[in-house]
């Protein structure tokens, strides 16, 4: 009588490998990390974060930190696309006195090529300045840098802004208007293709109608203060008892008699 052995299930296990993660063309294409992997495809869309000075190999860049993207996988290789720009908080307290005035901004402006990105640039400078100074500095900066992003690529900004050239630029206008300590590219990163504001998403949110009225389907309606008033039950006032006058105990005892 044949002996029936038992189905035994083989477990395949794919070989991992160590893959190159490199940058964009603009920064040279340098290897700026690796991935041990069975499949490249499981890297696209992962972040690596890394110091600008091990892109660039320049130490004046070691207080940036550049944030990239896996797009795609091509010569063994799995290459990237830049997606945010930091100046690390750290290296910004220690240019912080207290006898000077530090002025930040923060916007959202599309490049030549239709990215949007949020940018946030920094003024330090050299002593205290009045609000009304304050002012005008924050408002030329912002005009001068949208003017700057809507005129140049997504690439193009990057480069702009790594090499220092736009700091220079702008230190240079804006020392006729006040003398500054210097001007410092914050942060730079893409915004999501579905930007909303958050004074959109709040009101989008004050608009939805309630989860009860949804169930009742009852349409949601504002109410007027003169209704509200109107709704609210008004007490009705306590029946006084009529007073009755007390006679002196005197009194009382000679009417008895």
């Amino acid at each position: 009588m044949a002996v029936v052995k038992p189905k035994t299930s083989r477990i395949s296990i794919k070989k991992k490998k160590w893959i190159k993660i490199t940058a964009p063309k603009f920064l040279e294409e340098r290897v700026i990390g690796e991935s041990f992997l069975s499949e490249p495809a499981e890297a696209i869309k992962r972040t690596v974060k890394v110091n600008l000075m091990q892109v660039t190999g320049d130490i004046k860049s070691q207080n940036i930190a550049v944030k990239f993207q896996i797009a795609d996988f091509k010569d063994n290789k799995l290459q990237t696309k830049i997606v945010s720009y930091e100046y690390l908080p750290s290296s910004v307290k220690r240019l912080m006195r207290r006898s000077i005035t530090r002025i930040d901004e923060s916007f959202v402006v599309s490049t030549k090529d239709g990215v949007k990105i949020r940018i946030k640039p920094l003024l330090i400078t050299r002593e205290k300045v009045s609000r009304s100074v304050e002012k005008k500095l924050r408002a030329e900066l912002k005009a001068e840098l949208v003017k700057f992003v809507t005129g140049v690529s997504y690439e193009e900004l990057y480069t702009e802004i790594i090499q220092n050239k736009i700091q220079n630029d702008l230190k240079k206008k804006f020392n006729v208007i006040y003398p500054l300590k210097g001007i410092i590219i914050r942060v730079v990163e893409k915004e999501p293709d579905e930007y909303v504001s958050k004074k959109a998403q709040e009101k989008a949110l004050a608009e939805e109608p309630k989860a009860e009225d949804i169930e009742a389907g009852i349409p949601k309606t504002e109410e007027t203060p003169a209704e509200a008033k109107e709704e609210k039950p008004k007490k009705k006032a306590a029946a006084k008892k009529p007073a009755v006058k007390k006679e002196p105990k005197a009194k009382a005892a000679k009417k008895k008699e």
